[in-house]
């Protein structure tokens, strides 16, 4: 076995001690005896050489961030009166080790709505395990954890689950050199989302929204036009909601993923801009607020009024039974590739970050105006995309000013759909 050196501890006959050097006592550090207690000198002696080096984050005593767990923010307060040994015992805690976490660059760099996931699962192992040591967590004792949520029916809570504790205790493993919880722990992972709707069920979709059903049920045009954005814009639903008028009103728009921060140039087609348009000219005045929000619900409340559309539609077509509305960015992106799109053009349709992008193709081109019309282009220039255009009357898919003669055939028709139609003329 690897010998392992800890600073500042001292074994002697059979003892451990905590012998700061004489930096450290001048600072205000003082020697301090563990008996036979190997495991809490080292906790000990590994905290108070982090706290005197200034590393905050890997220092026994943390801060936590406010509100969690319902635990006080600095642990000093809830520690006062402990014992160095007491101290140095906490330091190796459950508890402890996710206040270090929380404190951790990896931790903060995070998106907020990230961080708020990973709260909301830390909480739940603070509260199983909180006080216990670390080591004292077992391949068994997450299974049966896991299992628990997991047979309540909360399958997604469990997958959820499992994913931050394997980032967790992974983490404290590494840093307190441990043996590692999780490696030997199986748990069932989220089945890949494949679905991609069928252009009869996007149109079954807006026919459902747009009309009152037999029933008495209510139209609702809004979800009608969310769909659509959802295809043709296909961003995540929570970007989606706020994109006001005036951004599709000029037929394109430069759209920042709230997610990853990267910006995707989009071309809005003429059936989804009218549409806007003419729901936004319905003001008693006559005028249109090109500040006022397309979708002017929240990202819940619109799945909520999707959900309601879908089960009317699912009534004449019941394959919409289980069509999501984020399947609509699968399937944009489906539909751009069987039209031919490059894997440059689908990468700025969907607004993938630089290292997805990276993944996709070697080489990435600038986003604008360009790859935005191929991208489109090769959305309705695919077979499905055909039929849901002349399902929607669609004639054009640009503005005679959105396009570029360099971006046209010489009969005016767009670039982005030579190779589909070249496939269907072979």
């Amino acid at each position: 076995m690897a010998r392992v050196k800890v600073p500042y501890l001292v074994a002697k006959n059979g003892r451990f001690y905590f012998q700061p050097s004489a930096e450290l006592r001048r600072a205000g550090f003082q020697a301090l005896a563990f008996g036979a207690d190997e495991r809490a000198a080292i906790a000990h002696c590994r905290a108070e050489a982090a706290r005197f080096a200034g590393r905050a984050e890997d220092a026994a005593l943390v801060e936590r961030p406010a509100g969690f767990a319902g635990e006080p923010n600095d642990l000093r307060a809830k520690r006062a009166g402990e014992t160095s040994h007491q101290r140095a015992m906490a330091a190796d805690t459950v508890s402890a080790a996710i206040a270090e976490f929380q404190a951790s660059a990896r931790y903060r760099a995070k998106k907020p709505k990230t961080r708020r996931g990973y709260d909301h699962y830390l909480a739940r192992i603070d509260k199983l395990w909180g006080p216990a040591p670390l080591a004292a967590v077992t391949p068994e004792a997450l299974a049966r954890a896991y299992d628990a949520i997991h047979g309540s029916g909360a399958v997604a809570s469990a997958q959820a689950f499992g994913a931050v504790a394997r980032l967790f205790f992974k983490w404290a493993a590494r840093r307190r050199r441990l043996a590692d919880p999780t490696v030997a722990l199986e748990l069932e992972r989220p089945a890949a989302a494949t679905r991609i709707a069928s252009p009869a069920e996007v149109l079954a979709l807006i026919a459902a929204a747009d009309r009152p059903d037999d029933a008495g049920g209510r139209a609702d045009p809004l979800v009608g036009t969310g769909v659509l954005m959802a295809l043709f814009l296909p961003h995540n639903p929570q970007d989606l909601v706020k994109l006001t008028v005036g951004q599709v009103a000029g037929g394109a728009l430069m759209l920042t993923r709230g997610k990853t921060g990267e910006r995707s140039y989009l071309t809005v087609p003429e059936v989804l801009s009218a549409r806007i348009l003419a729901a936004a000219a319905r003001r008693p005045d006559g005028g249109i607020d090109n500040e006022a929000r397309i979708l002017p619900v929240s990202e819940q409340r619109l799945a909520k009024r999707y959900a309601r559309v879908r089960a009317r539609a699912a009534l004449a077509l019941p394959s919409l039974a289980d069509l999501e509305l984020r399947a609509l960015r699968r399937t944009a992106r489906s539909w751009a590739e069987a039209g031919g799109a490059s894997l440059a053009q689908a990468a700025n349709l969907l607004g993938h970050s630089q290292a997805q992008a990276a993944r996709l193709a070697r080489h990435y081109s600038v986003a604008g105006p360009a790859l935005a019309q191929g991208a489109l282009a090769a959305v309705l220039a695919s077979a499905q995309g055909a039929e849901l255009a002349a399902g929607l009357g669609l004639s054009s898919v640009f503005r005679r000013s959105d396009a570029s003669p360099a971006d046209r055939r010489s009969d005016g028709s767009p670039r982005g759909a030579r190779r589909a139609n070249d496939k269907e003329a072979g």
